[in-house]
Formats: structure tokens, C-alpha cells, sequence
């Protein structure tokens, strides 16, 4: 849990970084696998919610201050390294399933999913799901909603015997030039009490 927060707190500068309206945000995740045999995978579904047009557009993997995502990852099996973007192509109503996986290092991040130049980002629906794996065998799988833009949101959280649900709280204190310092999170139990 405490390694995670760094990484949410430098997303948050990138998700500052462009209008709110011009796209979805995921503001976390994870792929890889540590040396220790604790794996992370993605499982992202996009839904066309017209049902007479297709829809058409891009899932963006970031990492920090709007950098490109770096390492050797792949998408539904086939290999995306060197790659930043997973084309979607949906028909009217339809659906797709991109299962994200990573090599022998853990790298968080966060996703951006955007519509082409005539397609708007608000006609799909989007899910992301962790599964968390230690030496291949799933032990917890952890769904999240996409993070709406703004100076303070909330990340819901869950964790499975080993951890705690609850949610992540992340506030951005306008100042102009940004400095990271005044980024203030507060973690909470589902009581409304910070963990300890």
C-alpha cells in the first residue's frame, strides 16, 4: 500500500495536465511481476453505448508526469513493447477485452482512453480490473472506476484478507507554479477513519 501512494501522487499532476472532458482517466495501475512471485494484470473492457455508430479510439498507458509507458508489456497475448497505445475499433453496441500483461518488473502507471478526432470518449462505458497473482495462482481480483478530473477525488480501494478495503483521498492545492508538495492524500477505512 505505501508503495503505491508515490505513484499516485505523481498522476495526479498528469491528470491536471489536459481537460477532464477530453477523455476518461484510470488513475492507477500496475503490471508485472515481482521477484518474490506477486504478479499484477489488467483486465480493461470498453463498451460502445450507441447502438447505430461505431466507435473508435486509443487506450493510453502513462507513468508519472504524462511520460510514455516503458518496458516489455502485452496486450490479449500479442506483444505492445515499445508501444504506448492500444487501438479500440468497437461496433455499434459492442465490446472489447484487453487483458494486460507485464514482464519481471512491477511498473504502476495510469490510463487515458480518448476518442478519435469524431468519436466522443462519453459513448463507451470502461471497467478496469487487477488480478493479483503470487506464483501464478490468482489470490485477489480488484475492480476500479474511472477517476473524474478535478482538484479532489477519491480512489475506492480493496484489499483481500492479507489487506483492507477502503479509499484513497486526493486533494491538489491550487497554486500556481504546481508543486508537488502541496498535493495532501489521506487514506480511509471504510468507517471514515485513517488507516493506521
Amino acid at each position: 500500500m505505501k508503495a503505491s501512494l508515490p505513484a499516485i501522487c505523481l498522476l495526479v499532476a498528469g491528470a491536471l495536465a489536459s481537460p477532464a472532458w477530453a477523455r476518461i482517466h484510470y488513475a492507477h495501475f500496475a503490471l508485472g511481476e515481482s521477484d518474490t512471485g506477486l504478479s499484477y494484470e489488467c483486465i480493461f473492457m470498453v463498451s460502445n453505448k450507441v447502438l447505430t455508430e461505431p466507435w473508435r479510439g486509443e487506450i493510453k498507458l502513462l507513468t508519472g508526469d504524462n511520460q510514455d509507458w516503458e518496458g516489455e508489456w502485452s496486450v490479449n497475448g500479442e506483444d505492445f513493447s515499445g508501444s504506448t497505445k492500444i487501438p479500440v475499433a468497437l461496433e455499434p453496441a459492442g465490446s472489447a477485452i484487453f487483458v494486460l500483461t507485464g514482464d519481471s518488473t512491477v511498473r504502476t502507471g495510469y490510463i487515458d482512453i480518448e476518442g478519435d478526432r469524431s468519436f466522443f470518449y462519453g459513448d463507451v462505458a470502461t471497467t478496469l480490473f487487477y488480478q493479483v497473482k503470487q506464483d501464478g495462482q490468482l489470490i485477489d481480483s480488484v475492480g476500479s472506476g474511472p477517476t473524474e478530473g478535478g482538484l479532489y477525488f477519491a480512489i475506492p480501494i480493496q484489499q483481500n484478507s492479507r489487506t483492507r478495503i477502503g479509499f484513497v483521498w486526493v486533494a491538489v492545492v491550487p497554486i500556481v507554479p504546481f508543486r508537488p508538495e502541496e498535493i495532501r492524500v489521506g487514506i480511509f477505512n471504510p468507517e471514515g477513519m485513517p488507516f493506521e
